[in-house]
């Protein structure tokens, strides 16, 4: 049977409360000290409500930041949007470090760069992870470097990726 259209609008509505409570309480708590429990509780949903969209808590994290990462790779090429995304997206690496879950933002990231050259051998998986390091590195030192400069040495990266 289908869903109704009410039930496929609470199951959006739902999803989001989850993720929105999950990401205000990752400001202040590790992903590892948040228990099912807290979460529907700060979302304001039952725990069958939450196993009914999601497996995990790493789950609601994996849905939002491919979302965001994914659109960053679509729009690769419109320079504006990459300056302001790696430019806005360090506060929320920072908030991943601090989380214990930066390596789900890490293997988007590298699943994304596989993607956009259509192979996962181990030269793309090498320049994902390198091109990855480097962003993440700019990041967490605060920016020292323009990012016009960053821009040119994951330029590189494409340039070798583009070779193979």
């Amino acid at each position: 049977m289908a869903a109704t259209a009410g039930a496929k609008i609470l199951k959006q509505d739902t999803k989001e409360y989850l993720t929105t409570a999950l990401l205000m309480l990752l400001k202040t708590e590790k992903l590892s000290n948040i228990t099912i429990s807290l979460l529907c509780s700060k979302a304001g949903v039952s725990r069958m409500a939450f196993y009914r969209n999601f497996a995990a808590l790493e789950q609601i994290l994996w849905e939002y930041y491919k979302e965001k990462l994914q659109l960053s790779f679509e729009r690769r090429h419109d320079i504006n949007f990459q300056f302001n995304f790696f430019e806005q997206f360090g506060e929320e690496l920072m908030l991943a470090e601090r989380g214990g879950y930066e390596p789900i933002i890490r293997a988007i990231f590298i699943e994304q760069v596989i993607l956009l050259y259509g192979e996962e051998d181990y030269s793309t998986v090498f320049i994902a992870a390198g091109a990855y390091a480097v962003w993440r590195k700019w990041l967490l030192e605060g920016k020292s470097l323009p990012l016009e400069e960053v821009q040119q040495i994951l330029a590189k990266f494409h340039e070798v990726a583009l070779k193979k």
